[in-house]
Formats: C-alpha cells, structure tokens, sequence
C-alpha cells in the first residue's frame, strides 16, 4: 500500500467545518491514485480522526502538538526519518517553512506546496538570511514545487528555486450538499454576496461603499455578507451606508460548507475586493455554483477568472466602476447566467482536486 503524508506546518487550530480545507480536498482526490494518506494538523491535544475512505483507500486527519515559532509549527514526532520512511511521498505546505525545510532533508521524495507570492517575514532581511541558506537546500533536495498561482510561481523563480509548476488550489465539491429549507429567508432580489473574514486585507469597508452606490442607481439590490464580524464592527459598517439601504443588508456569520449551496443559489454575484489573496476558494465556490464573481485582480482571482467571460476582474479600486459592472450583471440576466456557466465549466475542467492531484501525479511521474 503507497502513503503520501502532507504536513500543513502552521501554528493555527483548523475549524474544518467552516473552512474548505485544501489539504483534506487534495488527499481525497490522491485515494484515487491508491494513497492511503495522513494529514498533519497542529493542534493543543493530540488526536487522530479519519476523514475519508473509498474501497480501498483513507485519509487520516492526524491533530498533533509541535513546537511554536511566531506562526511556524515544528512537528519533531515527524522528524524521525523511520517514521517518515513508511511514506512513499511527502508534501509540505511552503517553502519558506522550517518543517519543510528538515522534511526536505530527511526524506528523499519531498515536494513542496505553495501559495504566497509576497515575503511573508516580518523584515525583508530576514526573507534574504532565510533564502540565501534553504534556496540551494531545496535546489538540491526538493522534488519539484507546486505553486497555487502564477504569481506564486514568479515570485519563488525570482528567487532562484527550480523545478517550480503553478498547479492551482482545487475545490471539494463533496463538501457541498443541497439542503434547500435552510435559508428561505435569502430569497431577495439582485443579491450580492460576500463570503470571507473580515480582515483589512479583504476591504469589506469597500464594498459597503460599492454598494452604497448601486443602490443610488438601483433601488432593489441587497448585500448578503457571510463570515463571523463582531457587533460593534457591524455597527461601523453599517454607517458606511445611508439608513434607508441598510434594511437590505444580511449579515450571516459563520455558516457550515454544507450550507453554502443555498446562499449562492440565491446570489446575483459575489463580489472580493481582497488586496492580497493567496488563492481565493470562495472565488472557486462561486464559479462553481454558477455566480459569477466580481474581484479586485491579484493572484488568485487572476489565476481562475477570465475577464468578462466567466466573471469580471477590477484592477483598481474604482467605486463606481465597481458598481457599474454589477449593474451590468443586474441588466444583462443572459450575459450574467452566460458567465456563471462558463465558470463552472472552468472549475469542473481545470479546479477541482482531481485536476490539481493528476498535475501533481504527472510531475512526480517526470521525476
């Protein structure tokens, strides 16, 4: 029986249910290559739990305690090499991990899987100390390296690393099942959706004003906004809007994945306005559903979006740009259900996980 272990080096609790985990998604799909596939998680108590298994094959979702450096997770129970050796292929989350670094010296069949294309270090000196020691390391010792975006797969050849193929990010669409009953209350017309944290990066305070101005054109439009935001920034964001729109606003918090076929059955489009994204699921999420997504044109959503063909890409911060081209999509029912089917077309083709997995499995097989 083969084994493929993928470590996800990093010192933060997984919620699972709430987010669409790349890594579950990816070993799934790896089953149906005949893996048996275990899964490293950091976590404050060690425990193990089987997520997945077809006829023949599983995936273990192993939750371990490791050892902490700012937000890097060393897990020294994975640095003994006659563990690692009943692993036939080991994939590491970045590059620019130190877990990945000592799996890379400990196994002779190490590939690395990355997303950022921006330095992730607190000070650029840092990213070169860090760089001049492991680039060779993994020149030498790395497999290949599999990059989520061509931006990604830019920024790690600028830095001199070879053997680098942008693969993508793909999506588990098993995660998403119908349960028609649940938001009934969602059915509105010409409504926008946003899905993700509410961090700064993402520019939620943005969209308010994007749809502060829709609604200056058109009256019956509404903003549905899924993911946990806290009462008093709810209360900051709603004054970005006039009082007699803020009637048409939703915000959901955190709703499960199984959930979320509704909520974008009942979208107009969904709309990210992200100045940083390392992928974007909920771009995939959309397209999948056949919603046509409006983002701001960084890595991800480049990556995925074909401008004005299976969604729409921003490249500046353009308020009323914004509002125009959701307009549009309001205006234009054929041109918008056009789009949305192109996207999932999109998706189905090239972004699932047993796109991404036969990529990876034609990689290997070069090696």
């Amino acid at each position: 029986m083969r084994k493929l272990l993928l470590v996800r080096p990093f010192a933060n609790v997984m919620n699972i249910q709430s987010y669409n985990s790349q890594e579950i998604g990816l070993c799934k799909a790896f089953c149906k290559y005949g893996y048996d596939c275990d899964i490293v998680y950091f976590s404050r108590v060690n425990r193990s739990e089987k997520v997945f298994c077809n006829s023949k094959n599983k995936v273990t979702l192993i939750w371990k305690k490791g050892i902490t450096i700012g937000t890097m997770a060393i897990f020294p129970e994975y640095l003994n090499p006659l563990r690692l050796k009943t692993y036939d292929i080991i994939i590491s989350n970045e590059y620019n991990q130190i877990m990945s670094i000592f799996l890379t010296l400990l196994h002779r069949n190490v590939y690395i899987y990355h997303g950022p294309y921006f330095n992730t270090f607190e000070m650029d000196v840092q990213m070169k100390v860090y760089d001049w020691i492991n680039v060779p390391i993994c020149n030498r010792f790395v497999k290949g390296i599999f990059a989520k975006t061509d931006d990604a797969a830019h920024f790690l050849r600028k830095k001199g690393l070879k053997n680098v193929i942008c693969v993508g990010v793909g999506l588990d669409i098993d995660k998403f099942e119908k349960r028609q009953l649940e938001f009934l209350h969602l059915l509105r017309t010409n409504n926008i959706l946003y899905v993700g944290t509410d961090e700064p990066r993402k520019r939620i305070g943005y969209i308010m004003k994007v749809f502060q101005a829709l609604c200056e054109k058109k009256k019956e439009v509404h903003l549905t906004i899924v993911g946990n935001i806290d009462r008093n920034r709810k209360i900051q964001l709603m004054k970005m809007v006039s009082p007699q729109y803020r009637q048409n606003i939703e915000f959901l918090g955190r709703v499960r994945n199984t959930m979320m076929a509704d909520i974008y059955g009942n979208a107009l489009c969904s709309v990210l306005a992200s100045d940083e994204e390392i992928f974007g699921m909920v771009v995939l999420e959309s397209m999948y559903f056949g919603v046509p997504c409006i983002a701001h044109a960084v890595a991800g959503p480049k990556t995925v979006i074909d401008d004005q063909k299976n969604g729409i890409l921003e490249n500046n911060y353009d308020i009323e740009r914004w509002a125009a081209d959701i307009e549009y999509l309001i205006n234009h029912s054929e041109k918008r259900i056009q789009m949305g089917n192109e996207a999932k077309r999109k998706v189905l083709h090239h972004f699932t996980w047993d796109k991404i997995a036969y990529k990876m499995m034609k990689k290997m097989k070069e090696r």
